[in-house]
């Protein structure tokens, strides 16, 4: 008797079928893992869902309100580690002024990957572990996390241009479509 296989999607260790997100981030076919901004509750939200406006299980809040959410460097790990998405932390400080932050140019960001990933904002000055944590060494500073680990990183003033030029040579090409 010849034995076959089957071409079929790779499984979990709980047989459920996996596939990539945008970001690249290997997830189930059923539920993806998005924290809470406001409470940092691990939410599964249906895969085909994500964009959609889910609510966090425990306190309610919108999960991808498509907006910048300020967080502390104490709640910021626990964010990465348990989100499925791709994370966008913008290190920034008191000193730094707000052209520089790329204020309206992140904001729009966030609106446009809503679904896809989610953007943070950490005050290094009220926070300065937060650079050792991400291997930063100057504000303002972006990094790009996925699956829990810093992809990249960039430091210093980004203008519009070189900020989508750079998230889509990290395979962020969501930017474009």
């Amino acid at each position: 008797m010849e034995r076959t296989t089957e071409n079929r999607p790779p499984t979990d260790v709980r047989g459920r079928g996996t596939s990539s997100n945008a970001a690249g981030v290997a997830i189930d076919s059923v539920h993806v893992s998005v924290p809470c901004n406001l409470c940092g509750a691990e939410n599964r939200v249906p895969d085909g869902r994500v964009g959609e406006r889910a609510r966090c299980g425990r306190c309610r809040s919108a999960l991808m309100s498509g907006a910048i959410a300020a967080v502390a460097a104490s709640r910021l790990d626990r964010l990465l580690a348990h989100s499925d998405l791709a994370i966008l932390v913008q290190v920034c400080g008191e000193g730094v002024p707000k052209e520089r932050l790329l204020d309206g140019d992140l904001r729009e960001l966030a609106r446009t990957l809503c679904g896809s990933a989610l953007v943070y904002r950490v005050d290094a000055h009220r926070e300065p572990a937060v650079l050792d944590a991400l291997g930063l060494s100057a504000v303002p500073s972006l990094a790009l996390v996925m699956g829990g680990r810093v992809r990249s990183r960039v430091s210093g003033a980004l203008d519009r241009e070189a900020l989508l030029e750079w998230l889509a040579s990290q395979a962020l090409d969501v930017l474009h479509g």
